[in-house]
């Protein structure tokens, strides 16, 4: 009599593993799928930031900042659009590393993207999370939990003022550095992935240091070639 028991009990268990694999493959899929609803859906001149918000279901922040941040991962920068998401970044990354739930302002909430623009974004994000989420999946869960929230949290704050530096498109990477940080970071946080949060740490930390050493350079530039410049002006 035993056996069957433990046979029953078994098959429950493999049942249940299923069953929240099922979800969670439901999960992954649903991310992409709602962006090309939405996509599909956009029947006016344009989409505010609320609204792009509510309807990603509970992703919420998380899935916005990706989203904002898909105009600036190539390697030439957009510097007054990258200011504004920066400080969407920057508000949310701030909420997070002080333990509070992210919150953004009406008056941001309020401001709209052109439809044309809105849909651009949504179809580039449907490319990206039909890819990359097949490779995302729970790993080291506990980097998305507790301290590491907090620390995560910081991290997208140091990458959202890094992308409000108002630097020249030129050199490159000044936006797409910080901007693959934020994706890598809000992926592995929506999904519990360590992995993809801890590549998020790791290209912070270049982020942070290609940049530093680019202000650096300038001021000493600055600093060197200031003399010469005052001269030439005094010529005129």
């Amino acid at each position: 009599m035993p056996e069957p028991r433990n046979t029953q009990s078994r098959l429950k268990r493999v049942i249940e593993l299923a069953r929240q694999e099922a979800e969670a493959n439901k999960a992954h899929h649903l991310l992409s799928q709602q962006l090309g609803m939405l996509e599909a859906e956009i029947d006016k001149d344009s989409l505010s930031l609320g609204e792009l918000l509510q309807a990603m279901h509970g992703r919420g922040f998380l899935a916005l900042m990706v989203i904002i941040c898909l105009p600036f991962l190539q390697p030439v920068g957009v510097p007054a659009l990258s200011m504004f998401f920066g400080a969407i970044i920057a508000i949310t990354g701030a909420k997070l590393a002080v333990g509070q739930k992210p919150w953004l302002p009406e008056t941001i909430l309020n401001r709209s993207i052109p439809a044309n623009i809105a849909r651009h974004l949504l179809r580039t994000g449907v490319a990206l999370f039909s890819k990359v989420e097949k490779l995302l999946k729970p790993r080291l869960p506990f980097v998305s939990h507790s301290i590491f929230g907090r620390i995560n949290g910081a991290c997208l704050l140091i990458n959202g003022i890094l992308l409000m530096l108002p630097l020249p498109p030129f050199p490159p990477l000044t936006n797409m550095l910080p901007a693959w940080a934020v994706v890598l970071l809000a992926l592995g946080m929506m999904e519990k992935d360590g992995y993809f949060i801890i590549s998020g740490y790791i290209t912070t930390l270049v982020s942070a240091v290609y940049i530093g050493v680019i202000l650096l350079a300038g001021a000493w530039v600055f600093s060197h070639f200031k003399p010469l410049l005052d001269w030439v002006q005094g010529l005129f």
